[in-house]
């Protein structure tokens, strides 16, 4: 199984986010979690199981103020596991995105 549940916001008005900011969410919330189920998922896909659980937000899918480019992440995360849904699930593996609000 693997979970990908690592990742961070930054949120403020889109005219005050620092590129350094930016970048570090989208490292996080997308780019690690993108290779870490390309480093993953074909061992899962050999043995015929797997599940991968990525933890997204509502925030992918409901525009909040202040959160655009937070949203972004999770809404790319969302769109990531739909192609692996279709890339892996014929070959066992699950995948699946978690997303809550705030708790």
């Amino acid at each position: 199984m693997l979970v990908n549940n690592a990742g961070g916001a930054t949120w403020g008005p889109s005219e005050d986010l620092k590129v350094e900011d930016f970048d570090a969410m989208f490292n996080g919330n997308v780019r690690a979690p993108y290779y870490l189920v390309a480093a993953f998922a074909p061992a899962m896909a050999r043995k015929g199981a797997g599940s991968i659980v990525n933890i997204g937000s509502m925030a992918g899918s409901l525009g909040l103020p202040a959160g655009a480019a937070y949203g972004a992440t999770k809404a790319a995360l969302a769109s990531l596991t739909q192609g692996w849904t279709a890339e892996y699930s014929p070959r066992g593996v699950r995948v699946n995105t978690v997303a809550p609000g705030p708790v």
